[in-house]
């Protein structure tokens, strides 16, 4: 039985992100198609093995305030352990452990996969510039942003010594250097599909989902509420897992705002429950990679509508919401949409539609199967 390790993430029932959530899904689906899985988690709870029921393992260590702190032969050790045929890692947050991860795949002559969880990890200084733009003093900062210039480094080196990179889209691929296009392999992100027939109430709501920072630009929909206040909608906000210094501005202005609905972590049964009745979803981000809130939604019948981001093209081409090119036009379309009820259900129709044929767990299964069977070397050393 062959064995892919996916290294560095969270579990997913530690942290709910779409980095664990696209982990979570991929072992899944290497799990029925026969292999072992063991997820190798930086974790807060119990070290060691977590679980290991012969598909399935789950091993914990523990996680560094820093990257660079990461005892480097700990997780070589664990490696040895696991013996993997292939190794996953996928998105910023894996850097600390990376290096680990790469030598020990160079010296087992095993194939290293590396995913992109969004267009940043494409872009040459995006951790200088983001701890620049952090909330905090000067003198904070000054400590922190060598930490972004080591990360920046960190990125650039993994993805060289990648055997193969993920890419969620068209333009996230176009976005590697040319020098990496051989590397790119373009799997989109999937979720389970919805059986049944989906009902949207007659009361109009709209939400905006996220796991919290500043690059999301939650004060954008609270300023959208606003403008619709005179529309029969409830506006609904979650926050997600987020730091207080990032939402306690947005927590304070939106105790004024008498349509206006805001929420802290939920449930995923809770958030099931909004797209479901959700009439539309709204992005306010600067950035995104392929969010797997817009699939979670579109499979429900909820179309996107966002500032400027467009993945794949899914909102402008293939009709699964509007992606307008500021934010006036943004209120322009809401408003229209919360006043046309017939065309946003059409709309969420055509989402529903792109959803399942794209990023539909059962439709698109086989794919993600068929990339890591025949990844270079890998049958050879199962074998």
């Amino acid at each position: 039985m062959p064995t892919l390790c996916i290294a560095g993430s969270y579990f997913h029932t530690e942290k709910q992100g779409g980095v664990e959530t696209q982990t979570w899904q991929i072992g899944q689906i290497m799990a029925r198609s026969g292999w072992r899985v063991v997820y190798l988690c930086p974790t807060s709870g119990e070290l060691g093995w977590q679980l290991d029921d012969g598909s399935i393992g789950v091993y914990g260590f523990q996680q560094p305030n820093y990257g660079f702190q990461i005892e480097n032969s700990h997780i070589e050790k664990i490696l040895q352990e696991i013996t993997p045929d292939v190794v996953y890692q996928r998105g910023r947050s894996i850097l600390q452990e990376s290096g680990a991860v790469i030598r020990y795949c160079k010296r087992k002559n095993i194939p290293y996969v590396f995913g992109l969880s969004s267009d940043a990890d494409t872009k040459l200084l995006h951790g200088i510039t983001q701890l620049s733009r952090a909330k905090q003093s000067l003198i904070k900062k000054s400590a922190i942003i060598p930490y972004g210039a080591w990360s920046d480094w960190k990125m650039r080196q993994t993805l060289r010594s990648a055997d193969a990179i993920i890419t969620q889209h068209l333009h996230q691929f176009e976005l590697l250097p040319p020098s990496l296009h051989h590397k790119g392999v373009i799997l989109p992100n999937l979720h389970p599909e919805i059986t049944g027939t989906i009902t949207k109430p007659p009361g109009a709501t709209v939400a905006w989902i996220s796991n919290y920072r500043p690059l999301k630009r939650g004060e954008l929909f609270l300023q959208l509420a606003k403008q619709c206040s005179d529309l029969n909608a409830t506006f609904i906000m979650i926050l997600g897992n987020a730091r207080q210094q990032y939402t306690a501005h947005l927590i304070n202005q939106a105790a004024a705002i008498s349509n206006l609905q805001i929420f802290g972590k939920c449930t995923p049964q809770h958030i099931d429950e909004i797209l479901r009745s959700a009439w539309m979803l709204v992005n306010t981000s600067e950035y995104e990679g392929f969010s797997n809130v817009f699939i979670e939604s579109w499979l429900r019948e909820t179309p996107t509508l966002s500032i400027g981001i467009d993945p794949a093209e899914a909102l402008s081409r293939h009709r699964a919401g509007i992606a307008a090119k500021d934010f006036p036009e943004l209120v322009r379309h809401v408003r229209h949409l919360l006043t046309h009820p017939d065309e946003c259900r059409q709309l969420g129709q055509y989402a529903r539609v792109y959803g399942e044929t794209n990023h539909g767990l059962q439709q698109n299964s086989n794919r993600i199967a068929e990339f890591f069977l025949n990844m270079p070397g890998k049958l050879g050393k199962a074998g």
